[in-house]
């Protein structure tokens, strides 16, 4: 039967096998946890919202996973979690599945669409993941990783993950040699890298495109620091981030740069997100913006890099520095999103 034809209300616990088996052809309203199991686990034609947690969980797993046309989409935390670590080479392959608009609704914690923890092979072969309140896909620990014909896009931390550390389209990371081969994949419009892979092997990739991705949260260095990034189309208003600490008494000079658009600046208390300062165009003869500020007690602070709202600017890419007059302590981020 379809997935559309069989319901189950509820959530699915399946523990201790092992002799592997196959779940397939159900509406799943609730979560799937698979955990301690051996064999090989396949999951077929399953549509999952779970609205009390995560979508489809495989922990310590000792075995290979497939999934096949699975949609888990609308979960109250992450869409997909499958980690067969536990199996020194057990490959993991994800086909014609969609892991979307996953999010706990928590202030302060971040989901992804797919993760994926493992020390065997992984394919990734038409799969989505958009628009999850975090990361698209993570990917950890591979021997080899393929992805063909997939889409990782509008993937953001809402609000802003300030470790920098979520708004990825796919992130994967592999301290292996591992042969990384990636054909016909779009990543857009995501709050960190389309697209970031870590790995000592080789990285081959196709017809692949990563574009209006922008860091919108980061660090910046009140010793002296220029960065070099881009503003998206769909954060323009919203603005990048950059966080600092400062100190009672230290002056801040801060000086943002766009060929691209009319540059706007805030200072920003990050303790309640108080407005110190502003300023849009530093001069009558320049669209470029510059704020001097002296603060008056430690703390944690943020620059808010945006376009003025009463204007229809175009995104692109701009240049911020923070004492450093000079440049001479450039930090690039390469357009985030273009690699």
């Amino acid at each position: 039967m379809g997935s559309n034809m069989s319901t189950i209300t509820g959530n699915i616990t399946i523990s201790n096998t092992i002799a592997g088996f196959t779940l397939k052809g159900f509406t799943i309203d609730g979560g799937v946890l698979v955990t301690n199991n051996i064999g090989a686990l396949v999951f077929n034609d399953l549509y999952i919202t779970n609205t009390n947690g995560d979508g489809l969980v495989v922990d310590n797993h000792n075995g290979t996973v497939e999934l096949i046309n699975v949609q888990s989409r609308k979960n109250k935390g992450d869409g997909g979690r499958i980690n067969n670590s536990n199996s020194t080479n057990g490959f993991v392959k994800v086909t014609n599945s969609a892991f979307d608009f996953n999010d706990d609704g928590n202030t302060g914690t971040w989901n992804s669409g797919l993760k994926i923890t493992t020390n065997g092979p992984v394919t990734l072969e038409g799969v989505a993941t958009s628009r999850n309140n975090g990361n698209g896909t993570e990917i950890y620990g591979f021997s080899q990783l393929t992805i063909n014909n997939s889409l990782f896009d509008n993937n953001n931390p809402s609000p802003y993950a300030q470790s920098g550390t979520y708004g990825y389209g796919l992130f994967a990371e592999s301290t292996k040699p591992a042969k990384v081969l990636v054909n016909n994949v779009f990543a857009y419009f995501n709050g960190n890298n389309g697209l970031e892979i870590r790995t000592a092997g080789t990285i081959q990739m196709n017809y692949v495109r990563g574009s209006h991705s922008s860091i919108r949260t980061g660090q910046i260095n009140t010793a002296g620091e220029t960065v070099h990034e881009r503003l998206s189309e769909d954060n323009k208003y919203i603005g990048d981030r950059w966080y600092f600490t400062g100190t009672n008494g230290q002056n801040l000079d801060i000086y943002l740069s766009s060929n691209v658009f009319d540059a706007y600046l805030e200072l920003r208390d990050a303790n309640d997100d108080s407005l110190l300062a502003f300023n849009d165009n530093m001069d009558g003869n320049t669209t470029n913006s510059k704020i001097d500020y002296t603060l008056s007690a430690d703390g944690l602070y943020y620059i808010v890099v945006k376009i003025l709202e009463s204007t229809t600017g175009i995104d692109g890419s701009y240049s911020l520095s923070l004492n450093d007059a000079l440049n001479e302590n450039i930090t690039k981020y390469n357009l985030k999103g273009h690699h």
